[in-house]
């Protein structure tokens, strides 16, 4: 490991989880629980996002029981690429802080907060800013020096369709259209993905002069925290089940510079 990011990673609070070294249970619990403690996220897909972050994941469960539907969560380790290694974790088995109900207030509460304490300006601003980058990487290398990571979800054709800030200063969690239009998925796609024939629709832009659409190419990745280097990040709904189910059989993921896989 790089001596610059070992050096970053040892700043931080919360430590990666590491599949080599084992005890993966007590691993993901050290990082599943300050996380539910300390940040403000409002859905399964933004609580996911963050966990990512530290090579965890996380997946809802359900199971039909006398006629009644019980909900649960299982954890698990991920790889440097976002692939799960191991065997997933009962949230029982790291503590009812962490279970599906907890997880559901903190939904709740945080949903609540965010109307009390709206995103802060200087969020808003930092990422404005970051978006007069001429290239994606530009961008993300910007937030990530303000501690705010971006993650952009991608189709197969290049299409960036959902973006996902967090904020480690105030510890919050947010889709990118809770900033307003401006700050959405469509002016990321608009600036650093792939526009479609016939997709040309206008939208609103933070700054006049805007790069020309590049051409379709392998995805960069995602940056995060830690260093500039790039660690890819599945959109929720192309990931693959924990339990072992394939969601999408024949879709095409592009999650690295130059590498495709197939789920």
């Amino acid at each position: 490991m790089p001596a610059e990011k070992q050096e970053r990673r040892e700043s931080l609070p919360l430590a990666v989880v590491d599949y080599h070294k084992g005890d993966i249970r007590h691993q993901i619990a050290g990082v599943v629980k300050p996380v539910m403690q300390g940040y403000k996220f409002q859905s399964i897909k933004e609580f996911k996002a963050l966990l990512g972050l530290f090579h965890v994941t996380v997946e809802e469960t359900r199971k039909t029981i006398d006629g009644k539907t019980c909900h649960g969560l299982v954890y698990a380790a991920t790889d440097e690429k976002g692939d799960r290694v191991g065997v997933a974790i009962k949230s029982s088995k790291i503590g009812k802080s962490v279970g599906y109900a907890a997880l559901q207030k903190k939904f709740f509460k945080s949903k609540q907060w965010l109307v009390k304490q709206p995103i802060p300006e200087g969020t808003k601003e930092a990422i404005a800013m970051a978006l007069k980058q001429d290239t994606r990487q530009g961008f993300l290398q910007e937030l990530t020096g303000k501690g705010i990571t971006a993650m952009l979800y991608e189709n197969a054709a290049g299409v960036i369709y959902g973006v996902t800030y967090i904020d480690h200063t105030s510890r919050t969690v947010f889709k990118g259209s809770a900033l307003g239009k401006e700050y959405s998925a469509s002016v990321i796609n608009r600036q650093y993905g792939v526009v479609l024939p016939g997709k040309e629709e206008e939208v609103p832009v933070l700054h006049p002069t805007e790069p020309e659409t590049k051409e379709p190419g392998l995805v960069e990745g995602l940056l995060d925290i830690f260093s500039p280097e790039s660690y890819p990040y599945l959109g929720e709904d192309l990931t693959q089940s924990l339990m072992g189910k394939r969601r999408r059989e024949s879709a095409k993921v592009r999650i690295s510079a130059n590498t495709m896989y197939h789920y």
